[in-house]
Parts: C-alpha cells; sequence; structure tokens
C-alpha cells in the first residue's frame, strides 16, 4: 500500500488533470498504461490491490484530489466484504467518497462502476453483493453528477457470479473482462467530451437520406404517451415499484428544432453524433421520434 502509493506521487506532477481511477487489484491490473486501451486520453491508476473504501477515503486527498482530476472512475467494495464489512457501512464509505468529490468540483463527471459479481468461495457471495450495489443505486438516483455504469449485470452469470470465461479466478478480469469493462465505460466518457471527438464520416447509399443532420436536434422530438403505453407503464412500473426504471410521462409533444440537446439532457447532438446519455435516475423508458 505505501510502495504504491509512493509510486503514485512520483508522477503525480505528470498525471495532473487526468481522468482518475481509484480502486483496488481489478483497477490495478489495468496497468498503469491501460495497456493503451485509452488511446491518446490522459489516465491515471489509483488503484492499489487489496484496498478497501476505508483505505480509498484515507488516501483521497492525495492520490485523487490533489491531482485535479477532470472526471473519476471508481469502482470498490469487494474487498471490504472479505473483510466481514457490511454492505451499508460499505455503501455508506462509497457515499462519503462521492460526497468528497462533489464538494471538491461539482461539476468534475463522477462515474460510479457497481461491485463486479465474484463468488462465495471468494466470501463475496452474490447477494452481498447486489445488496451494496442496490444500496449504492438508491443512494445516487437522481444525481447529477453521477453516472451509475452497471458492471455487475454486464459480468453476472445465472447465479449471479463472476463467469470463469471473465473471471479466472472468480475475482479478477483477464483481457475479455478489461474489454467488457472498457466497453461499458467509453460511451459515458463520450458524452463528456472526453474521447470520440471527430464527426465520423458517413457515406449514404443512394436512395437514402439522414434522419440525423449531425449537427443537431432538427427534426427529432417527444411525442405523447399513448394511452396502450400508459398502461404499460403501469403495469410495468407495479411489478417493482423500488427498482423500476424510470418512465417519464410525455403529455404534449416536444419538438427539438435548432437544439443541440432535449430538454431533460436525454438525447444530444455530441461531434456528429445523436447520444442517448445515462439519465440522472440510472435507467429511464424513453422514445425518441422522427
Amino acid at each position: 500500500w505505501k510502495m504504491r502509493r509512493a509510486q503514485f506521487a512520483q508522477r503525480a506532477a505528470d498525471e495532473k488533470n487526468a481522468i482518475v481511477f481509484l480502486g483496488d487489484s481489478i483497477t490495478q491490473g489495468w496497468g498503469d498504461d491501460f495497456r493503451g486501451d485509452f488511446k491518446d486520453l490522459k489516465v491515471a491508476n489509483r488503484g492499489i490491490s487489496g484496498d478497501t473504501t476505508r483505505g480509498m477515503l484515507i488516501r483521497l486527498q492525495e492520490d485523487v484530489l490533489d491531482l485535479e482530476p477532470e472526471a473519476v472512475v471508481m469502482l470498490m467494495g469487494t474487498n471490504d466484504l472479505e473483510e466481514n464489512a457490511e454492505p451499508s457501512t460499505i455503501a455508506a464509505n462509497v457515499g462519503l467518497i462521492v460526497d468528497a468529490l462533489e464538494e471538491n468540483d461539482p461539476k468534475m463527471p463522477i462515474v460510479l462502476c457497481l461491485v463486479f459479481p465474484s463468488s462465495a468461495s471468494k466470501k463475496r457471495p452474490s447477494e452481498q453483493i447486489q445488496k451494496i450495489n442496490q444500496l449504492m443505486a438508491a443512494e445516487f438516483k437522481g444525481n447529477p453528477q453521477v453516472t451509475i455504469v452497471d458492471t455487475w449485470t454486464l459480468f453476472a452469470d445465472e447465479q449471479g457470479d463472476a463467469k470463469k470465461s471473465e473471471f479466472p479466478d472468480l475475482l479478477h478480469p483477464n483481457r475479455v473482462g478489461y474489454e467488457k469493462w472498457l466497453a461499458a465505460i467509453w460511451p459515458i466518457l463520450a458524452t463528456h467530451g472526453f474521447v470520440d471527438k471527430n464527426t465520423p464520416l458517413v457515406d449514404l447509399e443512394p436512395g437514402y437520406s439522414p434522419l440525423f443532420n449531425g449537427n443537431d436536434l432538427s427534426g427529432w422530438g417527444y411525442r405523447r404517451t399513448s394511452d396502450k403505453m400508459r398502461k404499460s407503464r403501469e403495469r410495468w412500473l407495479g411489478r417493482n415499484p423500488k427498482n423500476a426504471p424510470a418512465w417519464p410521462l410525455v403529455d404534449e409533444p416536444v419538438e427539438f428544432e435548432g437544439k443541440k440537446e432535449s430538454p431533460d439532457g436525454r438525447y444530444a447532438a455530441i461531434n456528429g453524433r445523436l447520444v442517448v446519455t445515462t439519465p440522472a435516475e440510472g435507467r429511464a423508458i424513453q422514445q425518441l421520434w422522427t
């Protein structure tokens, strides 16, 4: 822990204003250069093998905040379970870390990855991991500064455990696992304008015209939620009210002519792409029409 932090201190000046990844051995295992996966993006690995949320709280100022990061990507909590910490304690520590990040910079994007699945054989049973994730999702639901990435569902098998094809030791991802994690994070970074900054070149086939003009949301908008959809919404939300995704109703049509983003920020024209952003609620059912 001390040796790793000494290494952080040695390269701190070069990693000012980076996107900082804060975590444990899963983050550390990606490598200090992230194996080139983020290309020219300035990133800093602040993962320490065996670290817990308590340890990350202790080192947050020097290892993260002092870097004046452009954004912070968080993955933490699995080692706390091995030390018999309660899910509520783990989630509360994560909350304290987020509070400190928000206080330091109220506009800095925070990307919170849910705890990866593991195995009861690793003292990390699925039920405990899911409880941590549920508590964190509830805590940050509606927080516009925090984007939650459901990396538990991304990796879990039918029993809620890690797959050996992606986590050979049922704890640490292999190359396949890191590539999936990268694919989950990349769109969030693109939404915040960190990657995919160049406008893509699109060659249309003869006889076709683009639905998206590449510049704004002209021609797109919300339609009134139909009576049929309203009934479906009632049934859907009634099945699991506590964990159901948000499903906003539209009472009057809304046109997005000349606008770069929808009034709620869910849809946006960014770098020549029509982007569906992650809602503050974490999940939401919405329809965009043209």
